[in-house]
């Protein structure tokens, strides 16, 4: 194990690893495993490595840096305690909302909780991971995500994809082993590119999620809303808009055509509250 505590070490990760690439244009970091090195408020094995690295290497530029920790399941701690520093990854939440699409289930799509404790702009949420398409950790029950279809992770991403002040990610499928060239191409189809530019379109503004029937939907603001049918493919959709504002809007549908090729189905839609 590195000796994460000493102080030649933190100092070495901040001039030799971080800064480097900073300078060279990188705005962000992940540190893998990040539950297993110690926090100052940690019992008998404190240290100052988190505040040290991470401050140290911000103090460096005038940009901001994006730092996450991957935290898997439990902490070992309170959030708090990590995210005074980074923000984390949220795992449950983002499992659980994939078990929701592939179960149908419009109430579990729309749940809004952030299962960590840690606030939105600290979570960091996706759909599917690399640990959880090779199977075994999944933490609301599937054990291995490559068994559900890219139209199940699509209806999963929508929801997550267009939370308010998180960050989410989205995995790009290998074809059977991690590092095995794939044809899956899911990660640049028209719904979740569009869902990517409604997130950020919609930045700052907030987001109230609800469902009605089968229809799963996140408001954002009082002008935009994506909606997910959790039930198949094909439906009418009449749901109460709880924050849109009364006016005209364009609609649009992404579905496919009887040939597999993606399609798009647009009409402008009135709505006057009630």
């Amino acid at each position: 194990d590195i000796k994460t505590e000493n102080k030649d070490y933190q100092n070495y990760v901040i001039n030799n690893l971080l800064v480097p690439l900073v300078n060279n244009g990188v705005d962000g970091f992940r540190f893998d495993a990040a539950k297993h090195i110690e926090l100052p408020t940690d019992d008998g094995c404190a240290s100052q490595f988190w505040p040290t690295v991470i401050n140290g290497s911000q103090a460096t530029t005038s940009n901001q840096i994006f730092y996450y920790g991957e935290i898997l399941n439990g902490c070992g701690t309170d959030a708090g305690n990590f995210t005074k520093y980074m923000s984390i990854t949220d795992n449950n939440s983002g499992d659980a909302i994939l078990v929701a699409a592939n179960n149908s289930n419009a109430a579990g799509l729309a749940n809004s909780s952030y299962k960590k404790g840690a606030s939105a702009n600290k979570s960091v949420l996706w759909v599917e991971s690399h640990d959880t398409h090779m199977g075994g950790s999944g933490s609301a029950g599937i054990s291995n995500t490559s068994r559900v279809s890219d139209d199940k992770i699509i209806k999963a991403w929508a929801m997550v994809g267009s939370r308010a002040d998180s960050t989410s990610l989205f995995f790009a499928r290998p074809a059977y082993n991690m590092g095995d060239a794939s044809s899956n191409t899911t990660y640049k189809s028209k719904p979740v590119a569009e869902v990517n530019k409604f997130k950020n379109y919609f930045a700052g503004q907030s987001e109230y999620l609800s469902c009605d029937g089968s229809i799963a939907y996140n408001e954002r603001g009082t002008s935009g809303v994506v909606l997910v049918n959790a039930h198949g493919t094909n439906t009418s959709v009449n749901v109460k808009a709880n924050k849109m504002a009364n006016g005209t809007y364009t609609a649009e549908a992404y579905v496919k055509d009887s040939s597999g090729n993606e399609a798009t189905a647009s009409k402008t839609v009135s709505y006057q509250g009630y």
